[in-house]
């Protein structure tokens, strides 16, 4: 009777310490997670620019000089906003010169003072996480940039946004 009441308690050590186990190992991983969870919503994600194929396409009114200070504006303002965290600028296209000569018209309608335009639409993808964090956003998107400047000085974005 004795060697069962010792055998009992054993086992109840035993099956002590296992669920003792469990619940450290648990616990845990609960304060692990809500670490991670807590490092998502806090720190702002990276914005990338730095690798974006950039297509020139064929101008009779701008130089690449012209297009390459234009793209780094675009990229500094990609950066800048809010709604990129954790984007990666894939490609930048200028959109032709039709469509600069077309907004340059607009924009003198509305009586902007600029004696030049260039559009550059922008896509971009988003990390998944950026995704969870932000869910208004696409995983991959357009994003368009219209700029001006005035008498060959430095561009200006003038607007921006998913379509014209």
């Amino acid at each position: 009777m004795e060697g069962n009441k010792l055998e009992k308690n054993k086992l109840l050590k035993r099956t002590g310490s296992i669920l003792g186990k469990i619940v450290v190992g648990v616990s845990i991983f609960i304060i692990v997670a809500f670490v991670v969870l807590i490092c998502i919503i806090i720190i702002p994600l990276p914005i990338s620019v730095k690798n974006a194929e950039v297509n020139y396409q064929t101008s009779q009114i701008f130089t690449r000089e012209d297009m390459d200070e234009a793209i780094a504006v675009v990229k500094d303002e990609f950066k800048e906003m809010d709604c990129f965290e954790g984007c990666k600028m894939d490609k930048i296209v200028y959109d032709g010169d039709e469509t600069s000569l077309r907004e340059l018209e607009s924009l003198k309608e509305r009586n902007l003072d600029y004696d030049e335009c260039i559009l550059f639409k922008t896509y971009y993808t988003r990390s998944k996480i950026a995704c969870f964090k932000d869910s208004w956003g696409p995983e991959e998107g357009m994003f368009i940039f219209w700029l001006g400047r005035k008498d060959g000085g430095n561009w200006g974005i003038v607007s921006s946004g998913t379509g014209y």
